[in-house]
């Protein structure tokens, strides 16, 4: 049996196991797409194995996660019909004795028994679903990750169904899904908060248990200065490519026009889990500012009976090519809310913002704010060095600064080194904490 054969009836049956026992799953930091490849030779079947091991150690505990994950794709008619399907296998330590426990140092650090206990050996599907994709149009069906055509709104893992139609310059999107607390990116198969642990007790969840409880909807209309320019109205795999906040900003700044592109969206939540009919409306621009600065900007209103609210994002953004191989970001960014209706929160149910390495701040910490600036080097493959500094400006205050330095070695192996101190009123003390993190693809 030659390596070919070898490696896809090992991602065959794996994902035959995986079938068998399927929970939540979340998003993940991978580089499996660079190591999809065709099996035996054909230009039908493709497939990739990815396995992470990490360790971390924080002021007040260790914790380790390793993860084994899996994606066997079909496609047909010349690419244009693909089914596609990922999952894989987690389990992680925590030195504190983990979430969902008794009596571990309730009286340092309450609340162990408020946070909903996580399976810590754990099988998950990540993305199972049918795509069509033509040059005017795009469709996908299944269990798939779903970015809709704004900034922020959602960014989730769905059960639903969404379609593009690209018309010169403008691009018409609509969605419909249902969002499933065993398959959700809040979920607990690849992510890392409930990992750390830090900070006890959840955060409110509108996730139904079963099909129908939890869905949305949308429609949105972008115009885009550049038709040629690629454009993602359904989102699929997020092993599509490593979850770098930054990457979208590493393009050409020569020769583009001032507006990129505007666009509007309707969106609107609803099923059982949610005590009220949530709609949310706005508009969203990405601009070329003198300088090579990029800004992106987005207001959204939300309507939900005496809590109405706008929300709004903001991002300023300088890409400097230094020349050789050498690239440097800088940028800063601001999300937050502003109150109609007295004490009222904006909380778009999926935006899944999870600012922050460890605190994964999102839409109910608002108003969150970002500083970041990232260094590429020509050394080794996809070598750089990326600072984060985050926060709230209200509520407890929580601040998180991130320092990641990550190199690929071989093409199959990415080291990530991660380091950072946090600050809260929901902590006792400040804390430190230090990740490595090792990602090898087949």
């Amino acid at each position: 049996m030659n390596s070919k054969h070898f490696r896809a009836i090992s991602i065959i049956c794996f994902l035959i196991m995986n079938s068998i026992n399927s929970y939540s799953s979340m998003d993940c930091r991978s580089i499996l797409n660079t190591q999809i490849k065709p099996l035996f030779g054909s230009k039908y079947f493709v497939g990739g194995i990815e396995l992470t091991g990490a360790m971390a150690g924080m002021t007040d505990r260790n914790v380790k996660n390793g993860l084994a994950i899996a994606g066997l794709g079909l496609n047909l008619k010349e690419s244009k019909h693909q089914f596609y399907v990922e999952g894989g296998y987690k389990n992680f330590y925590n030195s504190k004795g983990g979430p969902g426990k008794q009596g571990n140092d309730t009286i340092n650090y309450p609340g162990y028994e408020q946070f909903s206990a996580v399976d810590k050996k754990h099988w998950g599907f990540r993305e199972f679903y049918y795509n069509f994709n033509s040059e005017n149009i795009k469709l996908s069906l299944g269990l798939q990750t779903t970015k809709l055509q704004d900034y922020f709104l959602v960014d989730e893992r769905v059960v639903g169904a969404g379609a593009s139609y690209r018309s010169g310059n403008l691009v018409y999107a609509v969605n419909i899904a249902t969002v499933l607390a065993q398959f959700a990116r809040y979920g607990d198969f690849c992510g890392t908060r409930h990992v750390y642990n830090l900070t006890r007790g959840g955060r409110v969840d509108f996730l139904g248990q079963n099909f129908g409880e939890s869905n949305f909807y949308a429609a949105s209309v972008k115009w885009v200065n550049n038709s040629s320019q690629e454009t993602k109205a359904v989102t699929n795999s997020e092993s599509e490519g490593d979850e770098d906040e930054f990457s979208e900003f590493a393009t050409d700044t020569e020769n583009i026009p001032f507006v990129s592109e505007v666009g509007s969206i309707f969106y609107g939540e609803f099923g059982e889990v949610f005590p009220d009919y949530k709609y949310y409306g706005g508009l969203f621009s990405k601009f070329n500012l003198p300088l090579s600065i990029n800004l992106k900007t987005e207001l959204l209103y939300q309507y939900v009976y005496k809590e109405r609210a706008f929300g709004y994002f903001l991002e300023l953004s300088k890409l400097f090519k230094l020349g050789e191989g050498y690239n440097s970001l800088i940028g800063a960014a601001m999300v937050g809310k502003i109150e109609l209706d007295k004490n009222t929160m904006f909380y778009p149910s999926y935006t899944n913002l999870f600012i922050g390495e460890v605190m994964k701040m999102d839409a109910l910490d608002l108003p969150v704010f970002q500083l970041f600036t990232k260094f590429d080097f020509p050394w080794l493959n996809n070598m750089y060095f990326k600072v984060q500094y985050s926060g709230q400006t209200n509520g407890s205050h929580t601040k998180e600064l991130d320092l990641e330095l990550s190199a690929r070695f071989f093409n199959h192996l990415k080291t990530t080194l991660i380091g950072g101190h946090i600050t809260s009123t929901k902590l006792i003390k400040d804390t430190y904490f230090g990740r490595v993190e090792f990602r090898f693809a087949i």
